[in-house]
């Protein structure tokens, strides 16, 4: 299965990045670092992709079903979840999906995590994600999510929508809840 993000997924995708970024805006997830502090929220933002992707090793670990999206297996919901959360920061940061160094795409991705079981095909994608500057960690970590979905067959770009469709009719992601004690801070 030949695919790259370069090629073929990269205009979607930046398309994706605005209007996941725009909907977070909109709904308050960047309220603490407007109007002019937007990469202060880079590590914590990297941080949560790195639970997102623990959550996903979990439910693999534990074989469960997701608990929002019951019809769904947690491995691949917790991986949906971790691409808007890199989707939100490449929309964010004005992030071009489609540059790439010519090294790390989809294709690339896919045969460096080929072979390998669950955890350390998700051992490996965290470390892209903690490897690099922050431009191109945002870039080969979805390159990564991505490679995993079709190595484990599931359409993660359905899965995005459906993850943001419920989480857009969530009352813990209400800006008025989230800044409730015990709330969603970030």
């Amino acid at each position: 299965m030949k695919q790259t993000i370069v090629a073929e997924k990269a205009p979607a995708l930046n398309d994706l990045a605005r209007e996941i970024h725009a909907q977070n805006l909109r709904v308050g997830w960047w309220d603490e670092y407007l109007p002019n502090q937007k990469w202060k929220r880079f590590p914590t933002a990297m941080m949560l992709v790195i639970t997102e992707i623990a959550e996903a090793c979990e439910g693999d670990r534990k074989d469960r079903m997701d608990d929002h999206l019951p019809d769904e297996k947690m491995l691949h919901v917790e991986i949906a979840d971790a691409a808007i959360r890199l989707l939100d920061l490449a929309g964010a940061y004005e992030i071009d999906l489609s540059l790439t160094d010519g090294r790390h795409n989809t294709e690339f991705a896919m045969a460096r995590l080929a072979g390998h079981p669950v955890p350390a095909q998700l051992f490996l994608i965290c470390k892209t994600a903690m490897g690099c500057d922050e431009a191109i960690a945002i870039r080969h970590t979805l390159a990564d999510l991505w490679a995993f979905s079709f190595l484990r067959g599931f359409d993660l770009r359905r899965l995005i929508a459906a993850k943001r469709a419920y989480n857009d009719a969530r009352l813990d992601h209400k800006r008025e809840n989230r800044q409730k004690a015990g709330g969603k801070s970030y």
